[in-house]
């Protein structure tokens, strides 16, 4: 009855809750046959809050980039990145989170907030316990998904060459040289990839976008817009026409495909 009576109180009430809908999704993946990575698709739309705080500086989270080093950038991007979203699914990052955050919520109103309860008020020692709890259950599902990681690169290693000139969909607010997610549509689940532009464009989510190469080292793909502009002064910009050589030559290549 104690552990009943504490996991319905706050703030283990809210971890409670959301366990609840992790053991439902879980459920529903085994008996009715849901995608696991059914969430993946807006992984990085929490990331792109970081975009109007430092729109230049974004960390490197995809599926190439193990080394859980933070690659710069703001504060969401930052813990995106050490949650090691875009290389693992984001329902097991959150199932993780979840499951944590109950456990050390439930050990720390037994434990502690009796001890608590005799230096502060109440609500001031639910307040501490949820935010140690939620902290502590960032950290540790960091640490606890990293060797994940390279589990999941497999998921676009057989297209990693076929789907090169083909058309896919910007997923965030902005591709750039180091930040950017896509969709590619395939005869079954959809693959999530890491995408990069290094020249400035105007992708942004719900664009298409045409696949100019793939990266092995980062496991990335580089990406050009379907209607790219002509370079303003063409005379002294060779890599900009060279990429919109490139560029439309893809788009050859595609619509031959």
């Amino acid at each position: 009855m104690e552990v009943l009576t504490t996991a319905l109180s706050f703030p283990s009430v809210i971890f409670t809750v959301l366990l609840g809908f992790v053991v439902l999704f879980w459920t529903s993946v085994i008996v009715g046959g849901i995608d696991p990575h059914s969430l993946d698709g807006g992984a990085d739309v929490h990331a792109d809050a970081d975009v109007h705080a430092d729109a230049d500086a974004h960390a490197d989270a995809d599926h190439g980039h193990a080394d859980g080093e933070f690659h710069g950038g703001g504060v969401v991007t930052s813990l995106l990145t050490y949650l090691n979203f875009g290389s693992v699914p984001v329902s097991m990052i959150f199932s993780a989170a979840t499951l944590f955050g109950w456990v050390s919520s439930m050990l720390l109103q037994i434990t502690a907030g009796p001890w608590l309860a005799t230096l502060m008020p109440v609500a001031a020692v639910s307040t501490v316990i949820f935010a140690v709890a939620g902290i502590g259950s960032l950290i540790v599902t960091g640490l606890a998904t990293r060797p994940l990681r390279g589990a999941f690169k497999i998921e676009s290693r057989h297209a990693e060459q076929t789907i090169v000139d083909c058309v896919c969909t910007i997923l965030t607010t902005k591709v750039t040289e180091k930040f950017g997610q896509a969709t590619y549509e395939t005869s079954g689940a959809p693959l999530n990839l890491s995408v990069r532009c290094p020249q400035e464009n105007k992708l942004q989510k719900g664009s298409k976008a045409v696949i100019i190469g793939y990266d092995p080292v980062a496991n990335t793909y580089e990406v050009g817009e379907l209607e790219p502009e002509t370079p303003a002064n063409p005379e002294s910009n060779d890599d900009d026409k060279k990429r919109l050589k490139e560029v439309r030559e893809a788009l050859r290549r595609a619509g031959a495909k």
